[in-house]
């Protein structure tokens, strides 16, 4: 039985590798591009916080009070736009983005893998409202004060997303119900799955941050060819172990 699911698996893997690869390669380089861009951005405000230097320091000579107020507001007035903007752009455009990215790519891997075809649009829309409910689920988890809790309700929210983005049936009241019973009932034979795939998927996340630290500030204790084998490695056994889940789930 064993034996037959790793056949099983292995053959499947052969067959959408290339594209699933492809698509993870995809999430990855749209996601540095967009962060390259970023830096762009926060360099440009920064260097436009420096040009206010003098003016900062004139306000901090003025000894007249009512003048250094009219100055103060005049500052503020004039980094106000900037400052707004790059708070929007910080904490909930590039939140939005990376989300985004991530559901596109996830969800079109994952709907490779499905034996029964959900409609595009449909499939689409039910990842981007459990992906969107996960992150704001994640900013409530993450400010829990026990930490063993945190990491451990962390996991289990990452498995019932990854269920819903594997699950081979448009998700509705009647199978949201059902899908959390399948995921409970089997959580010991899942969970290991999920739980490698969810180790995979950090190692990734690291990889990709200590890349751009490399890119942005040239400080690192790794070579880039050691960065493009540790990334070919992960991807392909998170990509191994989305087939093994996928795989289970369709055989139950």
């Amino acid at each position: 039985m064993f034996h037959n699911f790793l056949k099983q698996s292995l053959v499947l893997l052969k067959k959408y590798f290339l594209y699933l690869f492809s698509l993870e390669i995809c999430f990855l380089v749209t996601s540095l591009l967009y962060f390259i861009q970023l830096k762009r951005i926060m360099f440009n405000y920064l260097t436009k916080l420096e040009s206010f230097t003098p003016d900062i320091q004139t306000i901090q000579n003025t000894t007249d009070q009512a003048t250094q107020s009219v100055q103060v507001e005049q500052l503020i007035n004039a980094l106000g736009p900037s400052t707004q903007s790059m708070v929007f752009l910080l904490f909930i455009l590039t939140p939005l983005i990376i989300v985004g990215l991530w559901t596109l790519f996830q969800g079109l891997i994952w709907r490779k893998l499905q034996q029964k075809q959900i409609p595009l649009f449909q499939y689409v829309r039910q990842c981007i409202i459990a992906s969107v409910g996960a992150a704001l689920l994640s900013i409530i988890i993450v400010n829990i004060q026990f930490i063993p809790v945190m990491v451990l309700l962390l996991i289990l929210e990452y498995y019932f997303l990854t269920l819903v983005y594997a699950w081979p049936h448009q998700i509705s009241l009647i199978h949201i119900s059902k899908m959390l019973a399948y995921g409970l009932s089997h959580l010991h034979t899942l969970g290991p799955y999920v739980l490698l795939l969810t180790l995979t998927s950090t190692a990734l996340f690291v990889m990709i941050g200590m890349a751009f630290m490399r890119y942005t500030l040239g400080v690192s204790i790794f070579s880039w060819p050691w960065y493009v084998g540790y990334g070919i490695i992960v991807i392909a056994l998170n990509i191994y172990l989305k087939v093994l889940i996928s795989l289970k789930i369709h055989q139950n």
